[in-house]
């Protein structure tokens, strides 16, 4: 098969409020949608800046990426991914292109990425719901509503700052609700010992809490924790996560298919943690519902008992871009068509208010 048109669509999707993540406000996110024709099927895929700024992101396609999948035939989208690999661009345009050439296949082929899954009305996935970390009133009245809902689980961003905040959310919630803590690599090993108030609750789960990969200092202070410590967005390689998975100071491996170059890579590192015995979760957020389908469609077939941490694309954008028939969620669960293809039809007619550019190239 060879890909014989290529459309490269820049939205800009307001969010329905600030989303403070990782130090910085958004108030809008820049969406590259990859459209990927090959006779009369149809693949989508979705790109947007995450290592790069959005105009790096667009001369990675343009410079590299496009020419490439013009010229690359495939029949399998482990090669693709292979040969997509070696190619010099970011991770997350990378994944993309992936995701656009994948799908693509499964219109083809008449299967799932990665396969077929096992036949039921509607697939059914755990989510932990990414929470924005604002004021402590509106944090509350979020997790009033998440509370009222059976094995309720949410993300939180948690810093130095805010970790007063985040206590007493634990203290008030704690047993409702299943808390992962996301630090996004803001503690150093100077405040590090901060982490120790949350010693007293049933955190599931401390993502990154360390800067610069300095994993022998977690291993020093986990013993007074007793918080179970997962790995996110740290890793550049197997052998990296190979080595980080073999200590005794990780209990996860946490994996956003965009920072680590598509969704056959992400089933790569997600096989290696599995390996070695570690919990595997899946990170989407600012996301729109089409990278959110593809994402479950891989955990649907490489992870058994695996979760997935994510925001809902209608509560920080205030918008549905595909019909409740294909991508649903209820309470704490996501749910995915159990038939094989996932048809994107009617998306082009959704995008019009948000669309910037559109670029085609053959």
């Amino acid at each position: 098969m060879r890909i014989e048109k290529i459309t490269l669509i820049h939205l800009k999707v307001p969010l329905k409020k600030p989303f403070f993540s990782a130090g910085k406000l958004f108030r809008e996110k820049d969406f590259l949608l990859l459209k990927v024709i090959s006779g009369n099927a149809v693949g989508w895929g979705e790109a947007s800046p995450e290592t790069v700024s959005f105009d790096e992101l667009m001369l990675d396609y343009k410079r590299n990426l496009v020419p490439f999948a013009l010229q690359m035939p495939f029949d399998a989208i482990e090669d693709f991914s292979h040969s997509l690999s070696v190619m010099k661009a970011s991770p997350e345009a990378r994944a993309g292109l992936e995701m656009a050439a994948g799908n693509l296949l499964a219109q083809i082929e008449n299967s799932d990425f990665g396969g077929a899954v096992a036949k039921q009305d509607m697939r059914s996935f755990s989510i932990a719901r990414i929470l924005e970390s604002g004021e402590e009133s509106e944090i509350n009245q979020a997790l009033e509503s998440a509370s009222k809902t059976d094995n309720a689980q949410v993300v939180l961003k948690i810093n130095p700052e805010n970790i007063k905040t985040i206590t007493l959310v634990l203290r008030n919630f704690g047993e409702k609700i299943k808390f992962t803590l996301d630090a996004e690599g803001s503690f150093t090993k100077e405040n590090i010992e901060e982490i120790n108030r949350l010693s007293e609750f049933p955190v599931q789960l401390l993502i990154d809490p360390l800067r610069d990969e300095q994993w022998p200092e977690i291993g020093q202070l986990k013993e007074n924790w007793k918080i179970p410590v997962a790995i996110k967005n740290a890793c550049t390689d197997i052998l990296e996560l190979e080595k980080i998975c073999e200590s005794s100071f990780i209990d996860a491996v946490c994996i956003d298919p965009w920072r680590v170059g598509g969704l056959t890579t992400a089933a790569r590192y997600l096989t290696v943690a599995s390996e070695f015995n570690k919990k595997t979760y899946i990170f989407s957020q600012l996301h729109l519902d089409i990278g959110i389908t593809e994402a479950l469609v891989l955990l649907s077939y490489y992870m058994k008992d695996g979760l997935i941490f994510m925001t809902i694309p209608e509560e920080v954008f205030g918008t549905k871009l595909v019909s409740d028939s294909l991508l649903q969620f209820q309470g704490n669960l996501a749910r995915l068509p159990a038939t094989a293809r996932i048809h994107f039809n009617g998306l082009e007619n959704q995008l019009d208010r948000f669309r910037v550019t559109e670029e085609e190239y053959w």
